[in-house]
């Protein structure tokens, strides 16, 4: 075997998959091991996408392989740029196939984006542009391609967390968030902001949300509205649904049961099955019941989060998606500990 590092995959894959795969990975020219991807692995070990999604899995948790994503054209499907991120689309995207600029909200994530793997070895990816023969994959619009973000989203090979980028000035936005604690504002409209805009310019540093605090609907100020700009079917992102709102109080007293209550009203309206509330100070144990209580009346989960969480998780370079999705998870089962601690979840 010329790969031994499969080897490690024994109880997991039979010897003659792995074999095979070593024959594969052997035979492919240079740049071909740097552009692996599931329906091609598929395709030449004869095995379902699902068991070739789970073995390039496998290889990459053996450190044998690395992941990483492609940005394809959404109307030839030829592929425009590597993505070592989700949310490294410039504005303007150029297509050499096509010879057009394309903006970034005509980019559809679930399918022009698409996951890839590379063995891991001294030399660097080579930039440019490479065609997939991605036609018959594309013959029907509904088909999940196995080469798509969300076929990888379906079958675990994307994690919620790297829909977040850790912001690059991470001691600024500490200094931000730790100054509302202390801070002495001349209106009430600058103590509101100062919690609104943290929120807001959190949410805007996942890729897949969009924020505003400045929202309003014809009977409510809604402190923040957050779209999501990335949908992806299934788990998490079926739960919240394709927008929600978020409600914030910088306010020096415990938050009051009414503010939950004025919440559940305004998404009620909407029919958001998802909010958010932040607060100043933490939310006091009744919330916890209340929202638990209101999952199951409702089928809606509104998550509390408190500054010193927000303050925490800058600083241990913690994940803001980590932090909503266990939030979430700890509502609808009336988790009375924090899962993080436990060690079952992240955030």
């Amino acid at each position: 075997m010329f790969y031994s590092q499969l080897l490690a995959l024994e109880r997991s894959f039979s010897e003659e998959f792995i074999n095979k795969a070593d024959r594969y990975f052997l035979g492919l020219p240079y740049n071909a091991k740097k552009e692996i991807a599931i329906s091609r692995v598929a395709t030449h070990l004869q095995c379902s996408y699902v068991e070739s999604a789970d073995f390039l899995k496998a290889c990459t948790e053996i450190n044998f392989m690395h992941k990483y994503f492609v940005l394809c054209c959404p109307e030839c499907g030829h592929i425009i740029k590597r993505l070592d991120a989700i949310d490294d689309i410039k504005s303007t995207e150029y297509c050499s196939r096509c010879e057009k600029e394309l903006e970034e909200n005509e980019f559809d994530s679930a399918q022009d984006i698409e996951i890839r793997f590379e063995i891991i070895e001294d030399a660097p990816f080579e930039d440019g542009q490479h065609c997939i023969d991605s036609k018959k994959m594309r013959e029907s619009a509904d088909a999940v391609r196995p080469d798509s973000l969300q076929f990888a989203w379906e079958h675990g090979l994307l994690e919620i967390g790297e829909f977040y980028s850790v912001p690059d000035d991470e001691s600024d936005w500490i200094a931000r968030a730790e100054a509302i604690t202390t801070a002495q504002y001349t209106s009430s409209t600058e103590q509101g902001n100062a919690l609104e805009n943290l929120t807001r310019d959190l949410f805007n540093q996942c890729t897949c949300f969009k924020a505003t605090s400045e929202f309003k609907t014809e009977l409510n100020q809604i402190d923040g509205l957050v779209i999501v700009n990335r949908y992806l079917k299934g788990n998490f992102f079926d739960e919240i649904g394709s927008s929600f709102y978020v409600e914030c109080k910088n306010e020096k007293s415990t938050p009051k049961n009414a503010y939950i209550s004025k919440l559940l009203d305004v998404m009620g309206r909407a029919g958001c099955p998802f909010g958010v509330f932040v607060s100043k100070k933490s939310a006091p144990k009744t919330f916890r019941d209340i929202c638990h209580d209101i999952y199951l009346a409702h089928k809606r989960v509104i998550i509390c989060i408190s500054l010193s969480e927000i303050i925490e998780m800058l600083k241990n370079q913690e994940n803001f998606m980590d932090l909503l999705h266990r939030k979430y998870i700890e509502v609808q089962h009336n988790a009375n500990k924090n899962l993080k601690e436990l060690g079952i979840m992240q955030g």
